[in-house]
């Protein structure tokens, strides 16, 4: 039985006898919404509370309304001369995480992680589903995930005539906010993005579930 048009676009839980299963969605008129399914037809539609969906895998790009990742040029220089032209060049970049807070959540259990690590895992966790259940299919372990900071480097090079470089930095968000800048650079010699991706896939990406 082909899905109603709403049923489409969401993701689905199924339940441990695999006769029973949740579907998670998010529309104009209901926000964040549940219903259930079962052998016996569909159950009551009821609301869910951002908190809870951001708990759920893929539920941070419901609420946040889908993950990127994109290439940000951060440096432009050229020689604009009919000569070689050396120079130093400084390149300044943010590295890290927007320290964003992802729910309300409290803790009372002794142990229990801060919500600072919590909303880390969860991002990276995130980001690693492929991106039919929500993420890119990205690794970011190896990332800085401490606060997101401003890094200075300086470049010297040699600029032959006419010549333009273009330095780019890669970020990873939710919805339209970024979240998390990586600390690789690279660098081209046009207007166009680099087309390797300087993290590595996650075996869920690859795999495709």
């Amino acid at each position: 039985m082909p899905l109603e048009p709403p049923s489409r676009h969401g993701l689905y839980y199924y339940a441990l006898d695999a006769t029973h299963l949740a579907f998670l969605g998010v529309d104009e008129q209901r926000g964040l919404y549940s219903q259930a399914f079962s052998s016996s037809g569909p159950r009551e539609v009821l609301p869910v509370h951002a908190d809870v969906a951001s708990f759920l895998p893929g539920g941070l790009s419901l609420v946040h309304r889908g993950t990127f990742g994109a290439w940000e040029c951060v440096k432009l220089i050229q020689n604009e001369t009919d000569g070689p032209l050396p120079g130093s060049h400084e390149i300044t970049r943010k590295v890290g995480r927007v320290e964003e807070k992802l729910a309300n959540w409290t803790f009372s259990t002794a142990g229990s992680p801060a919500p600072a690590d919590l909303s880390v895992a969860l991002l990276q966790a995130e980001f690693s589903l492929p991106p039919m259940y929500g993420g890119l299919g990205l690794r970011t372990e190896q990332e800085e995930w401490e606060a997101v900071a401003e890094e200075g480097e300086e470049l010297r090079v040699i600029l032959q005539p006419r010549q333009k470089l273009y330095w780019w930095q890669y970020h990873l968000g939710l919805g339209h906010r970024p979240v998390l800048f990586c600390r690789c650079l690279k660098v081209t010699r046009s207007p166009t993005s680099p087309a390797n991706l300087p993290l590595p896939r996650s075996d869920a990406g690859d795999a495709g579930v």
